[in-house]
């Protein structure tokens, strides 16, 4: 088998035929399997996937009970027989040669990971997403410049490559030796988790400047609908102390300063989600943010430098800080201004 390709699913069954099926129409020219892993869906999504397992031998399904986005991923892993393995979220879908143009770029390279373009598709528009890096590739003592802003390049958590597993091909052995070293608990960034662990032992990677984005990634209004998450403050950590592993283990470029910027980025968002529950007494959020910026503090220095933007400072003072009356304030203001205040769940 060439490709082994994981496809997590949960009650993605508005979406779910147009992914498969795309994964159905790719070229025959290279041995693939498709790994789907229904991950405890209650809603229509098995009987799409007991359909095209039906025509299309290519596709193996698994259910498992609901264990979260990484223990889905985890799974597929396991199960997977290919020399590469690729990732497909189930609300998007590929082209028609995408599998096999990536196969064709990690031969003719001998890279460990193929990283591509993407197309970015919103409320009927779509533009291609091209990685900041040039078109080539880099080995051991040029991957240096990958890794420098693999976590977080800027304040917006922006990066040399996407975070995500999507629109990569890894090779087997290398996912294979990472992927048990990544908490399944993680909930928040355990895409970048993964990916973080695979660039930095990766002998070599190939970035791709294809005009011609195989993949694409489908963001709709409901997705980015905001919503509370009860439990925020007890997720973030576990990306914190995973990315800190890694960097344990094997020392990864610009380290401390992309880091900051990523506890930065959690911890604002956690801000954010505080206000996004409108019934939530003032008390409770004042020491939750109380909480947050101690955690902030806690991972990191957060040094205040002259080439930070201005929008960089003031988050950074909100944090050191720490004031918890006025960081709600701003937040409030924002929700408000943004209109996302009481979209609770």
């Amino acid at each position: 088998m060439t490709i082994s390709v994981v496809v997590p699913v949960y009650n993605a069954e508005k979406y779910l035929k147009k992914c498969l099926l795309s994964l159905h129409e790719q070229s025959c020219d290279i041995d693939l399997e498709f790994i789907i892993v229904n991950d405890g869906s209650d809603d229509g999504s098995e009987q799409i996937c007991e359909k095209i397992i039906k025509i299309d031998n290519r596709f193996k399904y698994y259910y498992k009970n609901n264990g979260g986005s990484a223990s889905a991923r985890n799974f597929g892993i396991e199960h997977a027989i290919g020399e590469y393995i690729s990732f497909v979220d189930s609300d998007d879908y590929v082209e028609k040669d995408y599998f096999y143009n990536m196969y064709q770029m990690a031969k003719n390279n001998n890279a460990e990971i193929v990283v591509c373009p993407y197309t970015y598709e919103f409320a009927g528009s779509s533009n291609v997403v091209f990685p900041i890096m040039s078109e080539g590739i880099y080995n051991k003592t040029q991957k240096k410049l990958i890794m420098e802003g693999a976590i977080a390049l800027d304040i917006r958590g922006n990066r040399t490559v996407t975070s995500a597993l999507w629109a990569k091909l890894f090779k087997k052995q290398l996912v294979c030796k990472e992927y048990k070293k990544v908490n399944e608990q993680i909930r928040i960034g355990e895409d970048l988790a993964l990916v973080v662990r695979c660039l930095n032992s990766a002998n070599s990677v190939f970035v791709s400047g294809c005009k011609n984005s195989g993949y694409h990634y489908i963001t709709r209004p409901g997705q980015i609908t905001r919503s509370y998450d009860a439990i925020y403050e007890q997720r973030v950590p576990l990306l914190f102390n995973s990315l800190i592993s890694a960097n344990n283990e094997k020392s990864i470029a610009s380290f401390e300063e992309q880091f900051e910027k990523i506890v930065i980025s959690n911890i604002c968002a956690g801000f954010e989600n505080l206000i996004y529950y409108d019934k939530m007494p003032y008390r409770t959020i004042k020491t939750r943010i109380k909480y947050l910026c101690t955690m902030a503090n806690y991972y990191s220095e957060i040094k205040i430098l002259k080439k930070d933007s201005k929008e960089e400072r003031v988050k950074k003072n909100l944090i050191k800080i720490g004031n918890s009356f006025f960081i709600y304030i701003v937040y409030l203001f924002l929700a408000r201004q943004f209109g996302y205040r009481g979209e609770s769940k």
